[in-house]
């Protein structure tokens, strides 16, 4: 029974959701022309080559008039999760819809991925639909290098894994370069699967600013922002690499 809208973006968590929880979602990809929607249409076209329905809504929110455009450094979309929540509400036979967010995310540093998000967005949701809508993320207990373990213990292949999208660059595949490269590096790591980038991702300017934030929030025992959970499997990517964290 479908009782469940799942926001697909073509990135590894929400592609991990679509292929285990495919007997009762329906999956929605909303193309936001970000200037990276382009990966994120390869990633639907190869999911859909593989037998998955998935409803594909073009939406051109994302415009130089509304100055919204993210960047690599400057990613977020004001607003992108509320607009998808709504859009995913709309299918009247749901009374969920899921926005894929993980362990560590979920705080007041991210607005619309914060825990006070979902539980308002869920009262917003059912308000305006007039029908009980919760607003939920399946993987909110889980770490991204959690996610991927999950993905292969199902047997998810490695192979399909990596050819789903996760960064901001406008161009690259696999910049390097972006916070979700690195993140997405350490998930990777952490499970023993190696990927190609632009640029090592250990090695660039994200990666620097998110060690030196790691580290000061172990000297300052302040996990509020990064979870403890998030360092350490950090850790364990650097050593790989010869850093100590």
């Amino acid at each position: 029974m479908i009782d469940t809208s799942l926001m697909l973006s073509g990135g590894l968590d929400s592609v991990v959701a679509l292929i285990l929880e495919k007997d009762h979602i329906s999956s929605v990809y909303v193309n936001l022309h970000s200037p990276y929607s382009w990966k994120e249409k390869k990633v639907i076209e190869m999911l859909k080559g593989y037998g998955y329905d998935i409803v594909e809504i073009d939406s051109e929110v994302v415009r130089k008039e509304f100055n919204n455009v993210p960047t690599i450094k400057d990613q977020i979309i004001p607003g992108r999760n509320l607009y998808l929540a709504v859009i995913g509400a709309m299918n009247v036979n749901v009374s969920n819809v899921w926005i894929v967010s993980l362990y560590g995310e979920m705080h007041r540093f991210m607005l619309d991925k914060s825990k006070k998000f979902y539980k308002d967005g869920s009262r917003f949701l059912s308000f305006i639909f007039g029908r009980k809508i919760n607003l939920d993320s399946p993987y909110k207990m889980l770490t991204k290098a959690e996610v991927v373990n999950l993905a292969i213990s199902n047997g998810i292949s490695k192979e399909l894994l990596s050819q789903t999208s996760t960064c901001y660059h406008d161009t690259l595949w696999r910049c390097g370069e972006c916070s979700t490269c690195f993140k997405r590096w350490v998930a990777m790591s952490c499970n023993n699967i190696s990927e190609e980038y632009s640029v090592d991702p250990w090695k660039s300017e994200e990666a620097d600013r998110l060690i030196n934030a790691y580290r000061k929030a172990i000297v300052d025992r302040d996990y509020r922002h990064y979870s403890k959970k998030r360092i350490y499997e950090t850790s364990i990517a650097l050593k790989k690499v010869g850093i100590k964290l």
